[in-house]
């Protein structure tokens, strides 16, 4: 697949876009990986509406390199944005919920009031849907445990 044959806005360009823009954050080109992640999350929008999973995926993506280009109040408010909306459309107990709810918590930070309700609600999610034996629920736990 080439994106000259099938258009920018096709799902796999998109798709492959965003993967591009993981792989120049992995090798610590934030501020290209921020540009690449931005456009990616803004076709998804175009394309597929700003209430699907994958955008907010996408939408998850660039929140996390804003962190990691010094913007944080926005890194925050679209952290919170991806955060409501995915408790919204795919409920609480769906495992991009719990992440988008992680994710929040570490972007508000241990000083916020949300930080620890956030960790326990994570934990308490995890732990209905996967069992007290799952690996993702013991890191919940583990995250948790550290706010006490």
């Amino acid at each position: 697949m080439t994106v000259k044959r099938v258009g920018r806005a096709h799902p796999d360009a998109i798709k492959a876009m965003g993967n591009y823009g993981v792989a120049l954050s992995k090798a610590g080109q934030h501020v290209e990986s921020e540009k690449v992640k931005k456009e990616a999350f803004e076709l998804h929008v175009k394309t597929l509406g700003e209430k699907h999973p994958d955008t907010l995926a996408a939408m998850g993506n660039w929140a996390l390199t804003l962190g990691k280009v010094g913007q944080y109040e926005e890194h925050c408010a679209w952290t919170r944005r991806r955060y409501e909306m995915s408790m919204e459309l795919l409920g609480p107990t769906d495992e991009r919920s719990t992440v988008a709810m992680t994710n929040l918590a570490a972007a508000l930070g241990r000083e916020s009031e949300e930080y620890e309700p956030l960790l326990r609600k994570c934990y308490e999610m995890r732990l209905q849907v996967l069992g007290e034996s799952h690996p993702q629920t013991r890191k919940a736990y583990s995250n948790w445990q550290t706010t006490q």
